[in-house]
């Protein structure tokens, strides 16, 4: 009798949506899936979401780099004349393990959905080399896997 309660239970929370339960995928990734970078306060917070051969959100081990730049036209020494100019703001990187990953909700009502992401930064603005001058740059995210590929993704992002 306690087995049978024991497997009601456990079917009750997986047939209702507790997905705590079930383990993350580990599958090796193949891609990038989606760079997540948004502006909270005076920081720049960036998640990843990996997913594998099959499409499905998986985790890795792994070498993350990240870099942050902004485009911005110049003007040259002629009057009249501008040169688009790419600068970099910021740039790290550190190993990124499956243990870092977590099963969260984003987007918000109709739009939410459960995601498996890693956290890749929490960034100050303070420490970018200058101030963004213009309303958006580019977050481009590298990450060499444990079998050596180099998987690269990358995303607009809004100062």
């Amino acid at each position: 009798m306690k087995r049978l309660l024991v497997i009601i239970v456990v079917g009750a929370f997986l047939l209702t949506g507790c997905s705590d339960l079930m383990p993350l995928n580990n599958a090796p990734p193949s891609s990038i899936d989606q760079v997540m970078a948004y502006k909270k306060g005076n920081w720049l917070v960036i998640n990843i979401i990996l997913a594998d051969a099959n499409g499905a959100m998986t985790t890795a081990n792994g070498w993350l780099y990240y870099e942050i730049t902004m485009s911005r036209f110049d003007s040259l020494s002629k009057p009249g004349f501008m040169i688009g100019r790419v600068y970099l703001l910021y740039d790290r990187g550190g190993n990124i393990s499956r243990s870092s990953f977590r099963r969260t909700k984003v987007d918000r009502g109709l739009f939410e959905r459960e995601v498996t992401m890693a956290p890749v930064a929490r960034i100050s603005y303070s420490v970018f080399s200058q101030n963004p001058s213009g309303r958006t740059g580019k977050i481009r995210v590298t990450l060499i896997s444990e079998d050596k590929r180099r998987l690269k993704g990358e995303e607009t992002i809004n100062f």
